[in-house]
C-alpha cells in the first residue's frame, strides 16, 4: 500500500514538473530553489508587491502618456458610436502560430522595464514616482466615422500565469506557496488577479483600447508532450489521486480555454478582446507568441503599445512597443 502511494507521489510530482515547464514557469538560477518557505518570505515581507508595483507604476505612467494626444478623438467616436480603425476579423482559424515571423524595425520594443534587484534576496526597490497624472482629454466637438476608421486602435497584451494572474492565490485571504498549489490553481481555474495588472487592464480599458491575454497554456491540454509520456493520456487523475485535489478530469476533453476565459472574468478581466493559447507541436513558445502578436497587428489592426509578461519567453521578440517584466515568484 505504501508502494503504491509512493507512486502515485511520484506521478504528480512528474506531472506538477510538466506543467511548471508548460506554463511559463520554468525556474532560472536566480529562483530555482526557492522553496515553499522562501516564497512565503518575499511574499509576507512586501518585497514581491513592492516589485510589482515598481513595474505596474511605470506601466501606469506609459499607457496614459501614449494614449494622451488621442484620447479626446478616441472617446468621440466611441460616444458617437463609431468603430475605431478597419474591421477585425478576429483571429485566421487556418494560422500556424508555430511558424517564426520577422520582427521589422517599427515593431520592435524600445526597451523591457523590470524592478531593479527583484526577488526575495534583492534589495527593496524605490518606487518609481507617480509623475503622470489622468488629465482631462482634450474635448472634440465633432467626430466623423471615415476619421475613427483612419485611427489604429491600441492594445495591450498580457500574459497569464504570475502576470495577469497568480497561481499561488497572492493577495488571497489564503495564499499559498506550494507547486501543488500552484498546479491546482491553473487546472481548476482557482487563480487570483494580481491587483497591480487588473488595475493596468481597466485602466486601458477606460481609454478605449483593447486588451489580449497571450499565454503558454496549451489547447488541448493533451497536445502537450508530456500528459501522453506522463499520463498516458489518461484522466487527469484517478480516485487514488483525490488528495492532489484535481480527480474526474478528462486530459482529452479537457476545454483548458474555457477554464482560463472563465477565471479570467471572475478575477474582473472582464470585456476581453481575445486570448490567445499554446497550439500543439510548438517547441517554442517565444517564437509562438510573438507569431499572435504579429497577427493581432498586421492581420488584426491592433497597435501593442504594452506587453505585460514574468518571463524572458513573454517578451522574445517584438510586434509591441514596450515591455513590461515582473519578477516571477517561481524563477524566468
Amino acid at each position: 500500500m505504501e508502494n503504491s502511494r509512493t507512486g502515485i507521489r511520484s506521478v504528480i510530482a512528474a506531472l506538477i514538473a510538466f506543467l511548471a515547464l508548460s506554463f511559463a514557469l520554468a525556474p532560472s538560477a536566480s529562483a530555482a530553489d526557492y522553496t515553499p518557505q522562501q516564497r512565503k518570505e518575499y511574499f509576507d515581507s512586501g518585497k514581491y508587491s513592492n516589485d510589482l508595483a515598481t513595474v505596474a507604476q511605470a506601466a501606469r505612467n506609459w499607457i496614459i502618456r501614449r494614449t494622451q494626444p488621442t484620447l479626446g478623438k478616441v472617446r468621440a467616436c466611441r460616444k458617437a458610436g463609431y468603430r475605431i480603425g478597419k474591421k477585425d476579423p478576429g483571429k485566421n482559424p487556418n494560422a500556424d502560430y508555430r511558424v517564426p515571423v520577422n520582427v521589422p524595425k517599427n515593431q520592435q520594443p524600445d526597451r523591457i522595464v523590470s524592478a531593479p534587484d527583484p526577488g526575495p534576496d534583492g534589495q527593496p526597490t524605490t518606487l518609481l514616482p507617480n509623475n503622470t497624472v489622468l488629465k482631462p482629454a482634450k474635448k472634440v466637438k465633432k467626430i466623423t466615422r471615415s476619421a475613427c476608421a483612419k485611427m489604429r486602435r491600441l492594445a495591450i497584451a498580457m500574459d497569464m500565469d504570475e502576470t495577469a494572474m497568480s497561481s499561488f492565490r497572492y493577495g488571497s485571504p489564503q495564499p499559498n506557496y506550494d507547486t501543488y498549489s500552484m498546479y491546482r490553481n491553473e487546472i481548476l481555474g482557482s487563480q487570483t488577479a494580481l491587483k497591480p495588472m487588473l488595475n493596468l487592464y481597466k485602466l486601458a480599458q477606460k481609454r478605449g483600447m483593447a486588451t489580449f491575454v497571450i499565454t503558454a497554456r496549451y489547447e488541448p491540454l493533451s497536445a502537450d508532450p508530456l500528459v501522453g509520456t506522463i499520463l498516458g493520456n489518461a484522466d487527469l487523475c484517478d480516485p487514488g489521486f483525490s488528495w492532489a485535489g484535481a480527480c474526474g478530469l478528462d486530459v482529452n476533453n479537457f476545454n483548458f480555454t474555457k477554464v482560463t476565459r472563465a477565471n479570467l472574468k471572475n478575477e474582473g478581466y472582464t470585456g476581453l478582446t481575445d486570448l490567445y493559447m499554446r497550439p500543439p507541436d510548438s517547441p517554442s513558445k517565444g517564437e509562438v507568441k510573438n507569431s499572435e502578436r504579429a497577427e493581432i497587428s498586421l492581420r488584426r489592426g491592433y497597435r501593442i503599445i504594452a506587453m505585460f509578461g514574468d518571463q524572458s519567453s513573454d517578451l522574445e521578440k517584438g510586434f509591441y512597443e514596450r515591455g513590461f517584466k515582473y519578477q516571477s515568484p517561481v524563477g524566468d
